[in-house]
């Protein structure tokens, strides 16, 4: 995606953090970095997940953002976007692995005789809280299509449809997908998993190693307040046998 791309749609914000793009005549899906370290008092879990740092809430997660410019660029063109965790792009990235892996080539070629829809439906998220307005991403493959596989992010609200057992309907309001081939498809999702893998090795190894470093000080600290406090006492009682 060039500079000049990105300011003419007004993507300027997110201009440098993208993983891939894909685009289209009409349409474009892009990864985009917001990965987060977490605060330095929480690095074992190296992600932010809703930490405070510099007061405002971070968490970390790779934005996948579709945008449809059919009616023109910039303002006139249609922006959707959901943001997946590291997990769930660890998830993804195992099911595509299992998904092209010789070895359950056969397995789901059964699955796919024996329960079409189930295999059609390959991968699906929604915002956790499922608050209005949604966002989901929904990741399908059709093998009767030329390009089997369709990645689809969508927008929409939740209507009440069942007052006494708070049940809601979720209604798509925009949807933007593209089609790919299997080859496309692997290597997209591979290449945001390779960048995760990377950003987890560089910021994960400096987080831990300054994490462990805090904590030993906080070890050697305690002890040494122990210590004085133990050597504290023992000067006490002996002033007060004298």
């Amino acid at each position: 995606m060039s500079k000049e791309y990105v300011k003419e749609n007004g993507l300027g914000y997110d201009y440098g953090r993208q993983i891939v793009c894909d685009l289209r005549t009409k349409t474009l899906i892009c990864f985009l970095n917001h990965l987060e370290p977490a605060p330095i008092e929480k690095w074992s879990q190296i992600h932010s997940e809703g930490d405070t740092i510099n007061g405002k809430k971070r968490y970390s997660n790779i934005k996948c953002l579709a945008q449809d410019f059919s009616n023109g660029k910039g303002e006139n063109s249609i922006f959707v976007s959901h943001n997946l965790s590291p997990k769930d792009v660890k998830l993804l990235k195992n099911m595509v692995d299992c998904r092209f892996n010789s070895y359950n080539k056969e397995f789901f070629k059964r699955m796919l005789n024996k329960e079409k829809e189930f295999c059609k439906q390959f991968f699906k998220r929604m915002t956790q809280d499922k608050i209005s307005p949604y966002t989901s991403i929904n990741i399908t493959r059709d093998t009767n299509m030329r390009l089997p596989w369709e990645i689809e992010v969508s927008q929409g609200k939740a209507v009440r449809v069942d007052s006494y057992k708070k049940k809601d309907k979720y209604e798509d309001i925009q949807s933007i997908s593209q089609r790919y081939d299997d080859d496309s498809f692997f290597n997209l999702i591979t290449t945001v998993y390779d960048f995760l893998i990377l950003w987890e090795h560089t910021f994960g190894s400096a987080l831990i190693k300054k994490g462990q470093k805090l904590a030993m000080q906080a070890i050697i600290a305690e002890e040494k307040a122990r210590i004085d406090s133990n050597n504290g006492g023992e000067r006490n009682s002996q002033s007060d046998h004298y």
